[in-house]
């Protein structure tokens, strides 16, 4: 019985005086180690403030962790509190099982430049590490849960900083010998907004879905992105997304997305303050984005109250197009963008071409502000509004019916209809009605492009154009009820010098309306196509016709048969140039 204590007491010494001592001493020794030996594992400077160890329940305690960046002089991460259980028993067999691992107060500081971050020695280090010949010990990680966090993100190329607070995240378990978990994650911006997502992934199958929902994010933080596409001034406005995300951890672009997005008081503001684009509402709907097939199926994309603010300068360039070079000037594209932009992509030795779907779009009570400063003898603005656009099955490489209305300054009514491809305009059906159009506000035009001004007179319209391989045919079908056109202007410098004035008088009924077919054919492929001009220097051609001809001279107006052009042809011979001084006296 005596042998039998004996051995009791021996064996429990033998498992007793480690783990006691563990407990006394193990957490300065941990300490110690890591505030002198933990740079041998980072390759950075690491720094605990307490540490305590209980060898019996394998509690482990860290107060104030803190890690530094390479230089030494700023925080890379750090964390008031880490709290954590390891297993002994398991520990002995040769598997780390750390359960409940509680961080407090975590503080990350996340700096991008280009593909690199300031965390990309640590994972080459880690890396490295795991190719050395002897196996790594296998962790286990259950119930991981981070709490009242701070992540500050900063890319150094574009300028973006993204402050997140109040950041948690749980994750239920990680097995590195076989990883098949959960993860939770909840964060608030700075800015405003939260972020919710959930993850699960599969190492087996090397799958995984993640699922997003996004609350009232601000566009600001984007707004260094967007400016490598288009120099903005500001951009505003609230993101809101709900998404399923489900790939393959092998193929970085193999996945798949569906769900809604949506962007509420959305403003693009430009140059002088002034807003290029702005939204009431935004809404897409994703049945399908699957990037391995190349293809973008929306269920839905609606436009509620939007503005459109278009500017032409005295240099002829648009605000757009403006914003658009200065941001070329700023930021280079690189291989990178170039190649997300590709209408093809390549994935398994085989190359796709984009499949662009939208089952419904729509555009209510959208607005346009178009001002033309690059006239050089009057400022033109022009207002549309209340316009409504219609598109069923929108595809982007094929034919598309488009249906449109809206109203064209006080009291003009629009409705067009156009059937074609979008993004090429040389296989295309259109046709426009239009009338209660006040054409006085179309006078820098007509003193532009003739020296005249147009003071009075309701117009309607009824244009009709049709292209075939670029080559354009139109019909123009204008009645203008009670025209008037004032003298021409002294000192302007028209672009065609015709007798504007008298060839409207001559083509005005004794009703006092003015009823012309008006043919016009082009080239759209041409560098110097112009439909404003196309149509005004046909217009000119027929007012010359008119006012030279010696019947209509010796018998005052024309009469309707004679104001219709029935072949584009009888134009083509017309000289702008060749104008009787007495023709022009009149004017």
């Amino acid at each position: 019985m005596r042998v039998l204590l004996k051995i009791l007491i021996a064996v429990a010494l033998v498992v007793l005086l480690p783990l006691t001592l563990l407990t006394l001493g193990g957490g300065h020794v941990l300490r110690y180690y890591i505030n002198n030996h933990g740079s041998e594992l980072l390759g950075r400077e690491v720094y605990a403030d307490q540490v305590s160890l209980n060898g019996f329940t394998g509690r482990l305690h860290i107060d104030s962790l803190y890690v530094a960046e390479p230089d030494r002089s700023s925080r890379f991460v750090s964390a008031r509190h880490v709290d954590t259980y390891v297993s002994v028993p398991q520990l002995l067999t040769g598997t780390l099982v750390v359960s409940d691992l509680d961080i407090d107060a975590l503080s990350l500081n996340i700096v991008q430049r280009d593909t690199t971050f300031n965390f990309s020695d640590i994972l080459r280090r880690i890396a490295w590490e795991d190719t050395a010949e002897d196996s790594p010990l296998p962790v286990v990680f259950r119930d991981i849960n981070v709490r009242n966090s701070y992540v500050h993100y900063h890319d150094s190329i574009v300028g973006s900083v993204f402050n997140l607070n109040d950041v948690s995240l749980f994750i239920p378990g990680v097995d590195m010998r076989n990883i098949q978990t959960s993860m939770g994650v909840n964060l608030t911006f700075t800015e405003g907004g939260t972020l919710q997502t959930k993850v699960d992934y599969d190492e087996k199958r090397q799958s995984y879905s993640i699922d997003v929902c996004v609350d009232d994010f601000r566009l600001e933080s984007l707004l260094p992105y967007v400016r490598q596409q288009i120099y903005l001034d500001d951009l505003r406005g609230m993101l809101n997304l709900n998404l399923t995300i489900k790939g393959s951890a092998a193929h970085l672009l193999d996945f798949s997305l569906r769900g809604d997005a949506g962007i509420k008081g959305l403003d693009m503001i430009g140059a002088e303050g002034i807003s290029l684009i702005q939204c009431d509402t935004v809404g897409i709907g994703v049945s399908d984005l699957d990037l391995p097939a190349n293809r973008v199926h929306l269920s839905r994309v609606f436009f509620d109250h939007p503005h459109v603010n278009i500017a032409y300068e005295s240099d002829s360039l648009d605000n757009f197009t403006r914003l658009i070079r200065k941001s070329e000037d700023l930021y280079s594209v690189n291989d990178t963008v170039a190649a997300a932009t590709a209408t093809t992509v390549e994935y398994n030795g085989r190359e796709r071409e984009l499949q662009f779907l939208i089952d419904s779009l729509l555009v209510a009570n959208a607005s346009l502000s178009y001002r033309d400063a690059s006239l050089r003898n009057a400022l033109f603005l022009y207002e549309i509004s209340e316009a409504n656009i219609s598109v069923p099955q929108f595809k982007l490489d094929g034919v598309n019916h488009i249906e449109a209305t809206a109203r064209l300054g006080m009291n003009g009514r629009l409705r067009c209809w156009y059937d074609g491809t979008v993004t090429d305009g040389r296989n295309m059906h259109a046709v426009v009605q239009a009338d209660h159009i006040d054409v006085h506000d179309f006078s820098p035009y007509t003193v532009e492009m003739f020296g005249n001004e147009v003071s009075q007179g309701t117009m309607s319209a009824y244009l009709m154009y049709n292209t075939h391989k670029g080559k354009l045919v139109g019909q123009n079908r204008i009645t203008v009820r009670h025209p008037k056109v004032e003298k021409k202007r002294r000192g302007i410098d028209a672009e065609m010098n015709i007798p504007f004035r008298a060839g409207v008088y001559m083509l005005t009924d004794r009703n006092d309306v003015l009823d012309i077919d008006l043919p016009v054919r082009g080239n759209i492929d041409e560098p110097s196509f112009s439909y404003k001009r196309l149509l005004f220097r046909t217009l000119g051609k027929l007012i010359v016709k008119v006012s030279t001809s010696p019947f209509r001279r010796g018998n005052g107006k024309a009469s309707r048969d004679e104001m219709h052009i029935r072949d584009v042809r009888e134009l083509d011979n017309v000289n702008l140039d060749s104008i009787p001084s007495d023709l022009l006296h009149e004017e």
